[in-house]
Order: structure tokens, then C-alpha cells, then sequence
């Protein structure tokens, strides 16, 4: 992970946790230094952010994580994929070789969200964030972002 995007979060985590309304926007948790998933990457980022709640986007933390890799996903080879969240509800997963991030919600294509710091920078901490959740105006999330000048 970027140090730039480590500073984000922090900046962010630390605002958030300022807030009295905080847990009602979202939840950005300490990281697990003792995160172990077989991904590289990922394990990058839950050592800095162990899962999380942020307006729409859910993210497992590495507890979290083995509870929901039994659902079906709509993808060629599901074993290849390690389930990391959810958007509206419908699961994040990411691909085990290469290292991209997919938003597979049901009855619709499937969208690739990138590695996982540009996942993180554009999707759940930036502008991106109003390109997958509907009526971004009125999420609270979207508001704390943007009084952060990160959306």
C-alpha cells in the first residue's frame, strides 16, 4: 500500500473517530498486523484498515472474512476469488492471481474496481464513490468525505 493512501486513512480514521455522529457514518478499525489471507495485497490492507464500514461499502475484517466465502458467485472460476465486502449489498471479491477487485451484484455485469489501492483512493475514499452508490447527495458518508476535500 501507498503511504500517501496510509495517510488518508489515518487522517481520515482519526476525523471520523472525532465526529459525535462517527459510528453512524462509518467505522474505519486499526489494522491487524497479524492478518494473514493468502493474497498479498489484501493482507496490505488489513493490516492498515481491518475491514470497516463506509456509507454503502462493507469490507470484512480478516475475522470476518472465512464466514462469507461460501457464497455462490456469478463468476468462470469462483474458487479464484476471495470474497472482501460488499457494495449495496453485493459482494466484492477479489481476483486471487491478479490482484483486481470486482463488484458482482446480481442480474447485472460485473464491475472491475482495480487493484486495491485504487480501489480504496478512487471507490471508497473519493469520487468513485458516486459512480456505484445512487443518490450520493444524501449518504452521509459522501458528506463526511467531502468535508474531508477527499470526494
Amino acid at each position: 500500500m501507498e503511504n500517501d493512501l496510509r495517510e488518508m486513512i489515518s487522517h481520515l480514521r482519526t476525523a471520523l473517530n472525532a465526529r459525535d455522529d462517527g459510528p453512524r457514518v462509518g467505522n474505519i478499525p486499526a489494522g491487524n498486523a497479524n492478518s494473514n489471507v493468502e493474497i498479498s495485497v489484501w493482507c496490505d490492507v488489513l493490516k492498515e484498515c481491518d475491514g470497516g464500514r463506509f456509507g454503502s461499502i462493507d469490507l470484512w475484517s480478516s475475522s470476518e472474512l472465512p464466514s462469507y466465502q461460501g457464497q455462490m458467485l456469478d463468476v468462470d472460476d469462483p474458487d479464484n476469488y476471495l470474497i472482501v465486502g460488499q457494495i449495496l449489498y453485493e459482494p466484492v471479491a477479489i481476483n486471487k492471481a491478479t490482484g483486481v477487485l470486482h463488484w458482482l451484484p446480481t442480474g447485472a455485469p460485473s464491475t472491475e474496481l482495480g487493484n486495491p489501492d485504487r480501489f480504496l483512493r478512487h471507490f471508497v475514499f473519493g469520487s468513485g464513490y458516486a459512480e456505484v452508490i445512487p443518490d450520493v447527495d444524501q449518504e452521509p458518508w459522501w458528506q463526511f468525505l467531502s468535508s474531508q476535500s477527499v470526494a
